[in-house]
């Protein structure tokens, strides 16, 4: 048997989401996480993908733990998110941790929609205090473009709002063929100061309107918003000690009118917006 979970870019929000309440809007990428599966005695697993924190094996101690799983596994594992031993910065932690808890489930003849299948993967991050806001597992668990809104690990009140339209907004996300290490980033930045609350405002301010602007295809103001996101992401590094833009970054933004970093920066992908002529369902194109 075979499953698969794609990958995430996010367009808009970063750093912003970090904190509940906040807004980010990411986009589902059909590059794959694969998982073949076959019923065996015990569990054997056999991966091409580093997976250095054990996730593979936490994640079925996990669902054996949670759910009536009664046929174990060989799983064998493959992926698009790498090159050479590179990560391409697409979310292949969340992809592997949702194509194992689909696969095992679908093993076992157990079927959860979006929602419920979301719940049990941030469950099983909340329970190995793995960081991150969850919106990239959202949107993988989806397979749609989404607007996510954050909660705190208690009440988990997020939000997950479909973005499925036809828009003649043009993105490009462009490889810096540089793996950034998102946590390293994310840990040096303050996200419990005035200055961190003022960032957080601007991003959800313009987050919301590029969202409302998608929807009726108003592409001038996205355009004018992923400006405004662009300074606020140059200002937060300004005010931190975290290096989100950097040499290579910098000089490939300014390729490009509109531009901006997507995820945490440091390295991974550069994202290019402009107006096209052609409409099509709203989608990024990956250049390597």
């Amino acid at each position: 048997m075979l499953e698969k979970a794609g990958s995430k870019l996010y367009l808009a929000g970063e750093y912003a989401i970090l904190k509940e309440n906040s807004y980010a809007i990411v986009s589902y990428i059909e590059k794959y996480t694969y998982l073949y599966f076959y019923k065996n005695e015990e569990w054997e697993v056999t991966t091409s993908i580093k997976d250095k924190d054990g996730l593979i094996y936490k994640i079925i101690e996990y669902v054996e733990r949670n759910f009536d799983i009664s046929n174990k596994a060989k799983l064998k594992y493959e992926s698009e998110l790498y090159e050479n031993d590179k990560k391409y910065g697409l979310g292949s932690s969340a992809s592997l941790i949702v194509v194992t808890i689909k696969s095992i489930l679908k093993l076992n003849n157990i079927v959860l929609d979006s929602m419920e299948l979301f719940n049990v993967c941030i469950d099983f991050m909340i329970e190995n205090n793995i960081s991150g806001s969850f919106g990239d597992v959202a949107c993988i668990c989806y397979e749609k473009n989404i607007l996510f809104k954050s909660s705190n690990r208690i009440d988990r009140n997020y939000e997950i709002k479909v973005l499925d339209v036809e828009t003649n907004l043009d993105i490009s996300a462009i490889w810096t063929k540089s793996p950034a290490k998102s946590s390293k980033l994310i840990s040096k930045i303050n996200i419990n100061n005035k200055f961190f609350e003022e960032f957080r405002m601007k991003s959800n301010d313009s987050v919301l309107k590029i969202y409302k602007a998608i929807l009726v295809n108003d592409v001038d103001v996205v355009l004018e918003n992923i400006d405004k996101l662009n300074d606020n992401l140059h200002d937060l590094e300004k005010n931190n000690e975290a290096a989100i833009h950097t040499d290579i970054i910098e000089n490939m933004l300014s390729q490009y009118r509109y531009s901006k970093i997507s995820g945490a920066g440091g390295g991974d992908f550069i994202l290019s917006f402009s107006k096209s002529s052609i409409f099509n369902k709203l989608n990024v194109d990956l250049i390597y």
